[in-house]
């Protein structure tokens, strides 16, 4: 989705719910700024999508994490760059839901003798690379309207 669509805030709630789960953010693979001439002078930006982001090392990274399911600790995030504000969910609703979720959860594990991991991959740019597609198993995209975006921001 667009920026200021609910990306990261779904991609928080998720991960509250979702046990064994982390969130991997797409800002984490932007080159340094200094690097990458703005698209718009005044407005700056991750420049176009072809060079918005290290494409080579988020495809590397998100193979490692499918093939061990977690974040590296050599990994250094961005996160702490974003300003975030809270949206809280129902206490009911997501104690409902995660312990829903924790108990479908443990039965596949234990029909399948594996372990899950959930990894939610964050960024409004992903749908651009069809590798970054591929490697997804599941994938969402939030549509908001014009004048919602255009409030939020």
């Amino acid at each position: 989705g667009a920026t200021c669509s609910g990306k990261m805030t779904l991609a928080m709630h998720l991960h509250n719910i979702f046990p064994d789960s982390f969130i991997t953010r797409q800002d984490d693979f932007a080159p340094p700024e200094a690097t990458t001439p703005p698209v718009h002078p005044t407005l700056g930006g991750l420049g176009h999508c072809d060079d918005g982001l290290d494409w080579l090392h988020l495809h590397a990274f998100l193979r490692t994490i499918k093939r061990i399911p977690h974040i590296l600790d050599d990994h250094s995030s961005h996160d702490h760059l974003n300003e975030q504000w809270p949206i809280p969910l129902g206490d009911s609703f997501a104690m409902w839901y995660k312990a829903k979720i924790a108990a479908v959860q443990k039965e596949v594990e234990v029909a399948s003798d594996a372990r899950i991991i959930w990894g939610v991959v964050n960024g409004f740019l992903l749908y651009w690379d069809q590798d970054v597609v591929d490697t997804l198993d599941a994938r969402v995209f939030l549509r908001v309207p014009y004048d919602v975006l255009k409030e939020r921001r």
